[in-house]
């Protein structure tokens, strides 16, 4: 299980809001990584964008 998966299993309504975002957060950067990653793979940012939906 990777993080994102594990952060995106994340139930809202067993944690506060503030856990919600900071689990959010760690979701966002995760997949920035993989935005990240598939760039200096030569991937084009827009392809990028299109792919994972973040920059």
């Amino acid at each position: 299980m990777t993080d994102t998966d594990l952060f995106a299993r994340i139930n809202t309504e067993l944690f506060s809001a503030e856990d919600a975002a900071i689990a959010a957060a760690f979701e966002k950067v995760a997949t920035e990584n993989k935005v990240a990653t598939a760039i200096r793979n030569g991937m084009s940012s827009q392809e990028a964008f299109a792919t994972f939906g973040v920059m």
